[in-house]
């Protein structure tokens, strides 16, 4: 995907290598590039890939300092401020973002600035392509509607831009993202995309203006919803703490309240999802080791002793009665 943007940092603005400063974060296979400017330093690490394009940029400012930006063309971003030690203002509306908030925005043709505080600040965004919102998936994300409307119209307005709250686990999800980016292998744009889709969900149950956060029933279903995503995105890795981490709700709670409108456990859905999980891997690989990977297990006898227990197979004959379907 195209970068559609650049920072308008003056001729006067250095180029530095190696930097003054080392990103806290590296993105594996990034394309980095730092520059001295008169208020302090700036890091960017950015990775192209068929539908998005995702960059990281670190800042470390000794006194209040604009960046213009250069938009060539209208584009959806996804943002999110991971470290800020102040607030990052935007002249979109305006927005404003603080440490463990993020954004849905959309930048038309044309000169936008961020506004940064003196301080040390981490923004790492994505620029998307619309059409991966597609009927009739698209209608789990009415809320981005005008946002999205306007990347396909092409429009020269600024619709409001869309904030939510950043949990410590989606902090954990960015950076396993960063760590797996490799260009050179098949799997790179379906990992990218696999990532993104899933961070886009994530922002679906921390929007800042959802209604029903306190209803016991929307929690369950809240909880029964964002399970799913966590098992099929980390498969054996996906853990109850992190559903609790990034609902923002005590785990004791949240299992109450979901067996109280679902009659299960979260631990009997979520090994459900996992068993369908590893039904849908295992005939796809040749060796069984690949499928214990390729699901999140760190090995194959931990993947026996779950299939084990959840179905009385043994892994290979799990697999074999699901080749002769």
């Amino acid at each position: 995907m195209e970068r559609t943007y650049e920072l308008l940092l003056g001729e006067s603005c250095l180029g530095l290598a190696p930097p003054p400063y080392t990103p806290s974060q590296q993105i594996r296979h990034a394309h980095c590039r730092h520059w001295l400017i008169a208020t302090g330093c700036i890091a960017e690490q950015v990775f192209d890939g068929r539908y998005a394009y995702l960059y990281h940029y670190e800042y470390w400012i000794n006194q209040e300092t604009v960046i213009p930006i250069q938009a060539h063309k209208g584009d959806l971003h996804l943002i999110y401020a991971l470290a800020t030690t102040g607030i990052i203002t935007s002249d979109i509306h305006p927005h404003e973002l603080q440490a463990a908030q993020g954004a849905y925005l959309y930048l038309p043709v044309g000169i936008h600035e961020i506004k940064l505080q003196a301080g040390h600040h981490i923004l790492v965004g994505f620029i998307i392509d619309a059409g991966i919102f597609r009927a009739p998936a698209d209608r789990q994300f009415t809320f981005l509607a005008p946002l999205i409307q306007a990347k396909k119209t092409c429009s020269s307005s600024l619709p409001a831009p869309i904030g939510f709250y950043i949990a410590t686990a989606t902090i954990h999800y960015i950076k396993l993202l960063f760590r797996k980016l490799n260009p050179r292998t098949l799997d790179n744009e379906y990992i990218l995309l696999q990532h993104l889709i899933f961070l886009i969900h994530l922002t679906r149950f921390k929007l800042t203006k959802d209604s029903g956060a306190n209803d016991r029933q929307d929690w369950a279903r809240r909880a029964h919803q964002l399970l799913r995503h966590l098992v099929v995105q980390q498969g054996a890795q996906a853990k109850l703490k992190d559903l609790s981490s990034l609902l923002g709700l005590g785990l004791p709670q949240l299992r109450q309240l979901y067996k109280a409108r679902y009659h299960i456990t979260l631990r009997t859905y979520r090994n459900r999802l996992l068993l369908e999980v590893i039904k849908d891997i295992l005939p796809q690989n040749e060796k069984l080791i690949q499928s214990a990977e390729q699901a999140g297990f760190s090995g194959m006898s931990e993947m026996n002793r779950f299939i084990r227990k959840q179905t009385g197979l043994t892994t290979s004959g799990l697999k074999n009665q699901l080749m002769d379907k």
